[in-house]
């Protein structure tokens, strides 16, 4: 069934958004086709983008350069055509599709797409698998690549915001002038971070062994004007480069300590983790900066945990950095390092930058249970407990990946699957409705059957 016209050419117009004809696929999204690849066993991965007419592919692992190709023989077609995945177990005999060019000259025998949506959440291509061979499709592997195509869609998303904050006004379309923020994002970002109106938000991070919360991870959101609320540190990737992004994270943590202060009078144990551009290691001012936001809450470092990002820039040179994160340990602060196990850390950073803990990236995460998913993040799981680190997992959207977590020693996890980040006036309520344990944490189990309701998940 095709598309209404108005339909159509609305999606048509979001998809060609994600035409980036002059940008490269960032390293890490390269590095995500490439463990999809191992993870799901199949040779071929594409990221494939359809506008009115023509299927693009703008990523790729597992054969050479492909060409455009009309929509109409493109298997993912099917894909935006239902909005849902597309299992071709057998190409050759399948009725609709064997007489496809790509069946026909032998590159494709089996297929399976998962939906790509774009920031106006029309479908705009797919990222799909593909076999030379005939093969059944099992179910856990439209779960899995459905959990990849989460990360896709993000990276895709930040690509796109690139592009547009270094145009000028004039490339602003008529369709995407409310949606979009262009080339003085920097900009409005610092004006919003001086005006105090970034809200920390905040997201369950589960001990794996008790079942409990153990702290909060926080999310800066910002409500741009003609848009929805989204993650500040994400909104402008510009920002990562510059002070900006080192500010934005001081105005967080100030407004978090304050609802930390508050929670700890009913749960003296909460600890917060704060997202904090590796930039501000390089400040003079960097270890009075934290002593005066510990002070002012009357609240102990050892309840604050600052999850280092940007960190690539670092090198075993960089001796201002090294001694203002041990400074900060020293002092009581826990430092972690975050999107650890994928290749975009560097392996060596932990050789010289003290810290206490890795975060594992949500990339990662969606392939365990698969050998290579399992073999990388218990690896790096490994590696963490040889060094006395604390891991923790992210993006967990399924009760199987936390028990797979679980089982391969990781310490901690968050995702979706206990919950999204919320307000603090969420917390509050958590705090007063949720029974306090022995431990003084609350039990996170709730909060996963809670997320499941709300999913309508099994």
């Amino acid at each position: 069934m095709s598309e209404p016209e108005d339909t159509a050419l609305a999606r048509a117009a979001s998809a060609r958004q994600y035409l980036f004809e002059d940008d490269a696929l960032p390293r890490r999204l390269e590095k995500t086709l490439a463990l999809i690849a191992r993870a799901m066993e199949f040779p071929t991965v594409r990221i494939n983008i359809l506008d009115a007419d023509t299927q693009h592919t703008i990523g790729l692992v597992g054969a050479g350069p492909v060409p455009s190709i009309p929509r109409s023989v493109a298997f993912c077609d099917t894909v935006v055509e239902t909005g849902g995945p597309v299992e071709v177990p057998d190409a050759v005999n399948d009725p609709y599709y064997s007489d496809f060019p790509d069946v026909v000259s032998g590159s494709i025998g089996a297929y399976l797409g998962v939906p790509l949506r774009g920031r106006e959440n029309d479908v705009i291509g797919a990222v799909c698998v593909t076999d030379v061979q005939a093969r059944e499709v099992e179910p856990h592997h439209v779960a899995r690549l459905t959990d990849f195509a989460v990360v896709v869609e993000r990276v895709l998303e930040v690509m796109r915001r690139m592009r547009e904050q270094s145009r000028g006004p004039s490339s602003v379309t008529a369709g995407s002038r409310a949606s979009r923020l262009g080339a003085d994002a920097l900009d409005r970002l610092a004006a919003a971070v001086r005006d105090d109106l970034i809200e920390p938000h905040y997201q369950p991070v589960v001990d794996l062994q008790s079942d409990r919360v153990r702290a909060y991870e926080v999310v800066s959101r910002w409500v741009p004007p003609g848009r929805p609320v989204d993650d500040a540190r994400w909104l402008v990737p510009a920002a990562r480069d510059t002070d900006v992004l080192v500010d934005l994270d001081l105005a967080v943590l100030r407004r978090a300590m304050v609802d930390l202060t508050r929670w700890h009078r009913t749960w003296p144990r909460l600890q917060l983790t704060v997202p904090l551009s590796a930039r501000v290691l390089a400040r003079p001012d960097c270890l009075s900066l934290f002593e005066e936001v510990v002070e002012a809450a009357g609240i102990s470092p050892i309840y604050l945990n600052l999850l280092l990002t940007e960190s690539y820039q670092w090198s075993p040179t960089a001796t201002n950095a090294i001694n203002a994160a041990t400074d900060l340990r020293d002092l009581g602060f826990g430092i972690l390092l975050q999107d650890y196990g994928t290749g975009w850390t560097a392996l060596d950073q932990l050789l010289w930058l003290p810290v206490d803990g890795v975060k594992i990236d949500a990339s990662l995460t969606a392939a365990l249970g698969t050998p290579v998913g399992d073999a990388l993040a218990s690896g790096v799981i490994d590696l963490a407990r040889a060094m006395e680190l604390r891991t923790t997992v992210g993006g967990v959207r399924s009760a199987r990946t936390a028990e797979l977590a679980r089982t391969m020693g990781a310490d901690y996890a968050q995702g979706s699957f206990w919950a999204r980040p919320v307000p603090a006036s969420e917390i509050d309520r958590f705090v007063i409705e949720r029974a306090i344990g022995d431990t003084g944490e609350p039990d996170a189990r709730p909060l996963a059957a809670a997320a499941l309701g709300s999913r309508g998940e099994g």
